[in-house]
Order: structure tokens, then sequence, then C-alpha cells
């Protein structure tokens, strides 16, 4: 049995010491107090063991898990879900920032409308804060098919409640764990709620941003092709409907 109220907040760490005090801070200061910090830390070689051990020190909300090895991101998070209490499982990169109101509105949405998944608008930032986009409108509903074409969800704006999706685990990938991972969740049939409104600060880090971009439209066209067995005319149209909403969201990034 999961803690009804709690959301288990998730953060995997790789040498996150420039950026991790902002981001727990941003989970500090929830609205929705009821929560559990899981921190996994990929033997980071900077001060992040600091700062979590201080944070630990501070609010016993704070767990965490130490590695001697470095995992990827989907493999790291399910340690996480693993160690989880809650309820709601909540997906944060040690980058990112929430606002205040994110999981109170969040928790709000899902109880309303009965969506056991749920994800937000969120602003664009770069590495000095400095804003580069806002991206906050967010389709109302979002199905299977939908999501083919429109990969739209940000990982750290996530929830989900596991009393409806139940053993949630992420993909163990080099890159884009987390769109075959939402797949799979609403070809059960689930809807995702989107949530408009910058309730996420979202860190682009320029440093081979242009190599992930290509990679992931490959790994998506494999998707498509081989995991979910696509004709290869749908494939190709969903794929068009994705390039052509991926290169108008990185114009406005300004980041082609």
């Amino acid at each position: 049995m999961y803690d009804n109220d709690l959301v288990s907040v998730i953060i995997p760490c790789l040498n996150s010491g420039r950026f991790l005090q902002k981001t727990l801070e941003s989970v500090f200061r929830q609205t929705h107090q009821s929560f559990e910090i899981i921190l996994i830390d990929n033997d980071s070689k900077d001060n992040t063991r600091e700062i979590i051990e201080s944070a630990r020190s501070k609010d016993p909300r704070v767990i965490p898990i130490l590695l001697d090895s470095v995992r990827r991101a989907g493999p790291s998070r399910n340690l996480g879900i693993e160690r989880a209490k809650g309820r709601y499982l909540a997906f944060l990169d040690s980058d990112d920032q929430w606002d205040d109101h994110k999981l109170e509105q969040q928790i709000k949405l899902m109880t309303a409308t009965s969506t056991p998944f749920t994800f937000t608008g969120y602003k664009v930032i770069d590495e000095t804060e400095g804003p580069i986009c806002d991206i906050l409108d967010m389709p109302r509903h979002l199905t299977y098919d939908d999501f083919l074409k429109n990969t739209c969800i940000a990982t750290s704006s996530v929830m989900i409640d596991r009393t409806v999706v139940t053993d949630f685990r992420f993909e163990d990938r080099p890159i884009s764990e987390d769109y075959p991972s939402w797949l799979k969740v609403l070809k059960q049939g689930h809807t995702a709620a989107g949530l408009s409104g910058a309730f996420l600060r979202y860190r682009v880090v320029q440093a081979s941003l242009s190599s992930k971009k290509a990679k992931a439209a490959g790994l998506i066209w494999q998707i498509y092709r081989k995991e979910e067995g696509l004709s290869l005319l749908r494939s190709s149209y969903c794929f068009f409907q994705y390039a052509r909403r991926a290169f108008f969201k990185n114009l406005k990034m300004n980041r082609l």
C-alpha cells in the first residue's frame, strides 16, 4: 500500500553540484508539503554528495541512494521508484526547477479529471538562468495516437498515480528513455492530462545538444517501425508530424 497523499520526487544525479541546490529548493518550496525526495547519485566526483548529505541532515524527507558506479537515467529513476512510498511519482532532473504550486495543481487536476498521468507547460532557461522561451500551452488530453505525433511531454513535469498506472518503469536507453515509457502507459489505454502554464523551469545545456536531437529523431523512427509495429505509411505520417512540431519548437528556442 502507498501513502495516499505522498508524492515521491525522484531525482537522478551525476556531477550535479552546479545546479542541484536550486533544484532541491524548488521542491522544498512546494505548497503541497507531503513529499519525499529520493536522490540517486551515480558516483559523482564533484560536490553533489555534499549537497545531498547537507539536505538530508536538515530534512528527513530526503532519501539518498548512493551508487558506486554510473547508471543511465532510466535505471537510476527505477531505483528511486523501487524505494518510493508515495501514491504519486514525480520526476525531476537535477538541473531543472519547479514552480511552487506544481505538485498541488497537478494533484488537483488528477483528482478532478480522474487522470493518472499528467504533465505541464514549462519555461526554457539556459545555463545561467537566462530565459530562452516559453512552452506553456499543453494539450488538455493526450492519447497514445496523439503522442505518436507530438512528443510534448517534459520528464520533469510528469506525475504518475501508481494506484492506477501499476508497475511503472523507465526504459534503459542511452537517450530518450522517457518517450517509450510514456508510450507504454498510453498504449495501456490511459489518457494523459496536460496542465498549461509555467510550472517547470527546464534547463537547456548547449553542449552536444544538436547531436542528441539527431539521435533522438532516429530513435523515434526505430520505435515506430520496430517496437510499435507501425506500417511504413503510418510511421512516415507520424514522423512528419513529430518533425514539424520539433522544427517550430526549435525555432522558438533559437537552438537549431
